[in-house]
């Protein structure tokens, strides 16, 4: 047997499937009454979250302040506090940082300036002298 009987073999089982997608393609599906009715109160719902965003979306601004847009924004007190804690580690890692990370705190202020104001030892001595 070859390749192209083999397949030949094949096409011939599946000679009733046209039949079968030709009924399934005249016969449209409609839709359950119970599905159109969950359909609509869906799109109720949706529809009434676009109400509630009509102030924001035509630049009139909400009752609340401010301070309320920007936590809202920012996802409510779940996000103030994330954003809270977020910052703290940060300062945190900033002043105290793992001993494999190098110190931000150490590039910021130079604690050697390269200036000796005794160069040596003798210099030192001589001023300590002049002091007596």
């Amino acid at each position: 047997m070859t390749w192209g009987t083999i397949m030949a073999d094949e096409m011939d089982k599946f000679d009733g499937l046209d039949d079968i997608f030709a009924v399934a393609r005249a016969t449209a599906p409609e839709p359950t009454d119970d599905l159109r009715r969950r359909v609509l109160t869906d799109a109720a719902q949706v529809q009434a979250g676009f109400e509630q965003l009509q102030p924001v979306i035509s630049g009139a601004v909400p009752a609340g302040g401010w301070f309320r847009q920007v936590a809202n924004a920012l996802g409510g007190w779940a996000g103030l506090g994330g954003l809270a804690t977020a910052c703290a580690a940060g300062i945190w890692i900033g002043f105290a940082p793992p001993a494999t990370w190098p110190d931000p705190a150490s590039l910021v202020i130079q604690e050697d300036s390269g200036f000796d104001l005794f160069q040596s030892e003798e210099m030192a001595v001589l001023m300590a002298m002049g002091e007596g």
